[in-house]
């Protein structure tokens, strides 16, 4: 499945009178790959990403729901960082509040009760900041779409 071709598919679920988070969902596939058009890849890159498309299996006569068409947009994602090292706007940060968190949870309990909530704070501050920074090497480098 060709980009243009994967565009006329998401765009039906903007046309059609489909659940406000299908078409939200439709929507982020849409700037994903409206993003990966404006980064200028090479012919083999984009073929790759082609190949990656058809491997969603995307039926356009089949209407997916909303759980189908987010299990093939996190697919797509995941395979755009495995094999061209290539992150979502937010991911960095995902991860890193995330990450940041638990290890406020345990150096918190350390602390007992109060300490708990205290390392917690710190911890999601921490991975804030250490996402914001990754995320901002990311973009200069190229990386972020």
């Amino acid at each position: 499945m060709t980009t243009k071709e994967a565009l006329n598919y998401f765009n039906q679920y903007l046309s059609q009178d489909s659940k406000k988070s299908v078409q939200k969902l439709a929507k982020e596939f849409m700037d994903l790959l409206n993003n990966l058009k404006a980064k200028n890849l090479s012919e083999a890159e984009s073929l790759l990403i082609e190949e990656e498309l058809g491997a969603l299996k995307l039926n356009p006569n089949e209407v997916l729901n909303r759980r189908q068409l987010k299990g093939a947009l996190e697919q797509f994602k995941k395979q755009l960082r495995q094999n061209f090292s290539l992150f979502t706007k937010g991911y960095y940060i995902n991860m890193g509040v995330g990450l940041g968190s638990l290890f406020g949870l345990s150096i918190g309990v350390v602390f007992g009760q109060e300490g708990i909530s205290m390392g917690i704070c710190f911890g999601m501050l921490a991975g804030l900041l250490v996402g914001r920074n990754l995320e901002a090497q990311s973009k200069a480098s190229g990386n972020l779409i």
